[in-house]
């Protein structure tokens, strides 16, 4: 072998391959320069040795001290900087590729994550929503993901944790929830109908021992908005004016007493047959199918008859 030869390779110690002297690592302490094992069996043997569980703990606590030790250091924010950028790519398919593989480690990590950072989970939700308006309201307004939306809040408001703590909560702020009912109820009209429709049709249905499986929205046939706005129709039919802010009770047109099936009794909560009156007219006319305008009203000067129509007098 020449001398030329001799002084641009050499032979591994490991391999035994003659192979340049690129291929071998720098070891200043040899005669030539470089370390006897070529750069592949350095690796190998590197990676040989990082399988030992041990060794590979005390690499990764030597790696974490360096790192604490030299993470502000302009130098390495430069570099972390610097690689983040041209390995992008290689970073986004590596992290999904890893989520892929540790779903549930992942999923689980970032429940627990969410729990210790409520305060900054909410700011980033909050943030979002300002930034992505439009693809926000455009998904939530898709009919698929309205009836999502209204089954998950269904399945979540009947969960035997939920109606626990709803039960809890009731017990314990009594005084609270009736304030704010009866504070409610004299501001909103619609709510205010809607807490009397109700308890109205659970009386009746337990005064004939019957049972109510359903909501009163779907006994009526109405949202309760639609409801309200029929009722203020039926006190002007009645009155010949707008419903004002008077005190009313919700009547039967043709009354409960009538009904002998809990199918009747049911039909007769029907909107249609349902109308406004004041307090003393409903009291006149209890039961009765072919009502007029009560005596006592006319007389006393409440009410007085124009074309037929009995106008409350205020």
């Amino acid at each position: 072998m020449s001398e030329e030869i001799l002084g641009t390779t050499k032979i591994c110690t490991k391999c035994g391959a003659e192979k340049p002297l690129e291929e071998f690592g720098r070891k200043a302490s040899h005669k030539d320069g470089h370390a006897s094992q070529c750069l592949e069996c350095s690796r190998e043997y590197d990676r040989e040795r990082a399988k030992d569980p041990e060794r590979r703990q005390a690499n990764i606590e030597r790696s974490r001290e360096w790192y604490e030790q030299n993470k502000d250091t302009p130098e390495l924010k430069e570099y972390r900087h610097k690689y983040a950028i041209d390995h992008s790519e290689e970073a986004k398919v590596r992290a999904k590729e890893w989520y892929y593989n540790n779903k549930e480690r992942s999923l689980a990590h970032g429940r627990e994550w969410a729990k210790s950072h409520p305060g900054k989970v909410k700011e980033s939700r909050r943030k979002w929503k300002e930034n992505n308006k439009e693809w926000y309201e455009e998904y939530y307004s898709r009919p698929e993901v309205k009836e999502h939306m209204r089954k998950k809040a269904y399945e979540y408001s009947h969960t035997e944790k939920n109606t626990a703590y709803r039960k809890r909560y009731r017990q314990e702020n009594k005084e609270q929830i009736k304030a704010y009912k009866t504070n409610r109820m004299k501001k909103d009209p619609i709510f205010n109908l809607r807490i009397r429709v109700s308890r109205l049709v659970g009386i009746t249905l337990r005064q004939r021992n019957y049972s109510k499986n359903t909501r009163t929205y779907k006994i009526i046939g109405l949202q309760y908005p639609e409801l309200w706005a029929y009722l203020e129709r039926t006190w002007l039919e009645n009155y010949g004016t707008k419903w004002n802010g008077e005190s009313y009770d919700i009547d039967h047109i043709r009354p409960l007493s009538s009904a002998s099936t809990e199918q009747e009794l049911f039909a007769l909560w029907n909107w249609q047959n349902l109308q406004l009156l004041s307090h003393d007219d409903n009291m006149n006319k209890l039961d009765k199918l072919n009502w007029g305008p009560p005596k006592e009203s006319i007389a006393h000067g409440r009410i007085k008859v124009e074309n037929g129509k009995r106008i409350l007098l205020i």
